[in-house]
């Protein structure tokens, strides 16, 4: 069903590599791969041919910076990383510019584009989002996240889902849960309480969040595997939270461009077993395929190629690149 193709390395400038690549995007027509980094973002080829090359001088990208597609315009939205990310930046990733950004005033913790709107976390806060119109990005409301803190950590809203209609959203929020809000309204109106309890040395929580035909919700757990919601009746429907005996640290999740299937990367501190990609069907979660492990390097964000047959995985300072063969 699927197989470790290659690598394609980016450790070509630590002036702004300083550890690792976290998230990545393709650009809607997979000719172009995107990986921010501080202050600079690689650029590669999906097909290997092309050589990396670099745009500098990227304002809002710190560490573990994220980056939102907007698939109908081909702009990515990109921000966070800490304190020292005050706002985020929009990048034509046809052309490969800079082409506007927006100061929030507040250290990011990430920036999603869900539909008309922009979504960006506060980092180590607890308490706001800001919500911009895509289009002028003026601000068009808060949400009241809410966090609690856990064990002295310090909870980032990160990922966020909404209903194609606008009529119901989701933020995650590492160590603390999923706050539910009307999306019209942007008001607080529930959480699905997802921390693990105090002392298990854990701290647990929800991270990215994916949304099936506006009811099926998908939840990587933060070291803890993976979860399915129906968001109809607010259940539990589907866990995958084992694998040979061992907890999958999931850390990336995509769907299939048939939204079919579900990939995701993981890894489990090192266990050899469990150190690789899955491959799921949906809605369910039925795992399909366990990858072969590729061991050395500490997986992260996902990236599904339109062709459908590509996932691209960043690991370390580089992107594995995986097959998988559709139904």
């Amino acid at each position: 069903a699927g197989a470790f193709n290659r690598r394609i390395d980016l450790a070509l400038r630590p002036d702004c590599q300083p550890a690792r690549a976290v998230e990545l995007t393709l650009s809607p027509d997979g000719r172009r791969g995107l990986v921010p980094f501080s202050g600079c973002m690689a650029i590669f080829d999906p097909d290997g041919v092309a050589p990396v090359r670099f745009i500098d001088g990227i304002p809002n990208s710190g560490f573990a910076a994220f980056i939102s597609l907007d698939s109908a315009t081909g702009l990515a939205y990109l921000g966070g990383g800490g304190q020292e990310t005050s706002g985020f930046t929009i990048i034509d990733t046809r052309t490969e510019t800079v082409v506007g950004t927006r100061d929030v005033g507040v250290g990011m913790a990430s920036v999603q584009v869900v539909g008309g709107r922009i979504f960006a976390g506060e980092a180590c806060t607890n308490g706001r989002v800001f919500v911009y119109d895509k289009g002028n990005l003026a601000e068009v409301g808060r949400i009241a996240v809410g966090a609690t803190f856990q064990g002295g950590t310090c909870p980032n809203t990160i990922f966020f889902a909404v209903t194609a209609n606008d009529s119901a959203g989701w933020a995650a929020t590492t160590y603390s849960g999923v706050v539910l809000f009307d999306a019209r309204s942007l008001a607080n109106v529930g959480v699905i309480d997802v921390r693990d309890p105090p002392g298990d040395g854990n701290p647990g929580g929800a991270g990215r969040l994916l949304l099936l035909q506006d009811r099926w919700l998908y939840m990587d757990r933060i070291r803890e595997g993976l979860d399915e919601y129906d968001v109809s009746t607010g259940q539990r429907t589907a866990s995958f939270q084992n694998f040979g005996g061992l907890q999958p640290a999931i850390k990336g999740i995509a769907f299939a461009p048939d939204r079919r299937q579900l990939f995701a990367s993981a890894d489990a501190g090192g266990a050899a077993n469990v150190r690789a990609p899955f491959l799921f069907r949906v809605p369910g979660l039925a795992l399909r395929y366990a990858f072969p492990p590729q061991p050395g390097h500490v997986p992260g964000g996902v990236a599904a190629h339109p062709d459908g047959r590509r996932y691209f995985v960043t690991s370390g300072i580089g992107v594995d690149v995986f097959l998988v063969r559709p139904e």
